[in-house]
Parts: structure tokens; sequence; C-alpha cells
């Protein structure tokens, strides 16, 4: 389906509204079923909105504005869009709130140019004490058996330079 065309009641003009994507909001799908296109009625309904396998996807992180000096807004390494970026500035540290305590097992960082530079994770129960601080791996990975609510990720300024986080990723 490529376009919609639309009728007004009151005066009977048609007006076509042409776009990629086309959603169906009537409930019932008959809009989709009119064109011919597959699909399911309620499909929404059916698939699983929680838990997501990344609990950092779309969470709230800290800090928020004013940043500090040379750091990017760190939402961008938790809103799924690889396009998107983190950057720490020197010795940045952001914080991922995850509503709730949740068992975690990893926690899994991607870097622009692949290099992961040295991080450590900390932990917090309240969102005012952490503790718990763990050096990632030279990929960017680290294995736990954690129950935070709170995930604090501490970049370490290193001699390679400027880094983005593409995708914080916590399971």
């Amino acid at each position: 389906m490529r376009s919609v065309t639309l009728k007004d009641l009151r005066d009977g003009t048609h007006r076509t509204l042409a776009a990629r994507y086309v959603l169906d909001a009537t409930e019932t799908g008959e809009l989709l079923h009119l064109a011919g296109v597959e699909h399911a009625n309620g499909a929404e309904s059916r698939a699983t909105a929680c838990p997501l396998a990344d609990l950092a996807l779309g969470r709230i992180v800290f800090p928020t504005a004013p940043l500090p000096p040379g750091m990017t807004d760190p939402r961008a390494a938790v809103d799924g869009d690889a396009g998107t970026a983190w950057s720490p500035g020197p010795d940045g540290r952001m914080v991922v709130d995850l509503d709730a305590e949740q068992h975690i097992t990893e926690i899994r960082t991607q870097w622009r140019g692949g290099h992961a530079p040295a991080s450590q994770v900390e932990f917090s129960r309240d969102g005012r004490t952490y503790g718990g601080a763990a050096q990632l791996s030279a990929r960017g990975v680290l294995r736990t058996d954690s129950t935070p609510r709170d995930v604090a990720l501490r970049v370490i300024t290193s001699s390679a330079g400027p880094t983005s986080l593409i995708a914080l990723t916590i399971a």
C-alpha cells in the first residue's frame, strides 16, 4: 500500500495521502482489509511489551542538562538507534535508572570504531550509594549476577582519544 484516499464527509472532497508507511489505526483493520494487505487484528495485544531483553533500552538516564564539559546526552546510548551515540567526555559517567531492582547477568557496550575504552560499572539499590565496581572486558562486556535498581557506567579517560558509545545493553 503506497497511499490512502480520504473523503471529507462534510463537503465530499477527496484527498490522497502518500507515504512510505501507512498505519491503520481503525482498531479493526478495515483499511488493511480493503487494501488486501495481509494483517492480524489485535497483533499489538499479543506482543510482549515487557520485559524487554535489554533492560536499558529507553530508560531514564543521568546526567541530564546541564551536562559536564565534553559530554553529550547519555540517552543516545539507550535509544536503540545505531546512528546516535553518547560521548562521555573526560572521565564521563552515566547512570541508567532501571525503575526497580532487576536481576542482571550481563552488561554489554558497543563503541564507535569497535574499540572499547577502559570502563567500569557500579551498582546501586537506592540510587544514592554505589558499589561493586567491576571493570568491563577489553571487548566492553561484563558478566555479573546482580540485582540493582541503577547501573552506572564510568569511562576512564584513555590516551586513545575521544570515543562514543552507540549502545549500552543490560540483560
